[in-house]
């Protein structure tokens, strides 16, 4: 489970490069959930094309999932 009630969020190309990043609360019982707006970390629109959702615990990757952003 996430420790502190957070977890770690990080979206990357396809080709590795991490584009953004952000904490979520996450619930007693593992759940949560986050609203990402298509912007980088530099607040710049991401490129349309596959990204890669990864979430973390803090010691391990707890999750990941594709995201395909359209423009």
């Amino acid at each position: 489970g996430c420790t502190g009630n957070t977890a770690r969020i990080f979206v990357f190309s396809v080709a590795g490069r991490r584009v953004y990043s952000a904490e979520a609360a996450v619930s007693a019982d593992g759940r949560g959930s986050h609203a990402w707006d298509g912007r980088g970390d530099r607040a710049d629109r991401v490129a349309a094309g596959t990204y890669l959702a990864a979430v973390f615990d803090g010691k391990a990757m707890i999750g990941i999932t594709k995201l395909v952003v359209l423009r």
